[in-house]
C-alpha cells in the first residue's frame, strides 16, 4: 500500500490504518496533536481511598487533612502534565492546562456523586 500523505508517499503495509512512517491515516491526514485518552486519565479517577472518595478531596473518615489532600492533587497534576508533554503540549502551557483537567474531572465525579 502507498501511504496517501504527500509528504511520505512511502509503500508500506497496512498496521491497524496507519501509515508506520508517517502516521497518516488512510486519507493521508496527520493530525498535528494529540488528545489525551480516557485510559490515561483514568489514572486520577482511580486513586481513591477505601471509601470511594478521589484522594485529592477531603474525606471525613479516612481524616485527610488539607494539607494531604493538596499533596495528592499535586502528584496528580504532575503526572497529568507529563503526560501533556508526552502528547506535544509545551511544558510552560502544561501546567495549567493540567489543573484545567483536573478541574474537569472533578465536575464530572461531582455531578457522579451528586446523582447517587
Amino acid at each position: 500500500m502507498i501511504c496517501q500523505n504527500p509528504d511520505c508517499r512511502k509503500n508500506h503495509e497496512n498496521v491497524r490504518g496507519k501509515c508506520p512512517h508517517c502516521g497518516a491515516d488512510f486519507n493521508g491526514h496527520v493530525s498535528g496533536k494529540h488528545a489525551i485518552q480516557p485510559r490515561e486519565l483514568s489514572l486520577v479517577t482511580s486513586r481513591r481511598c477505601s471509601h470511594g472518595i478521589l484522594l485529592h478531596w477531603p474525606c471525613s473518615k479516612c481524616e485527610r487533612s488539607d494539607e494531604d489532600c493538596k499533596t495528592y492533587e499535586r502528584s496528580i497534576r504532575f503526572h497529568i502534565k507529563e503526560l501533556l508533554i508526552l502528547n506535544g503540549v509545551n511544558m510552560s502551557e502544561a501546567w495549567e492546562r493540567s489543573k484545567n483537567l483536573l478541574a474537569a474531572v472533578d465536575l464530572i465525579e461531582a455531578q457522579k456523586t451528586i446523582k447517587a
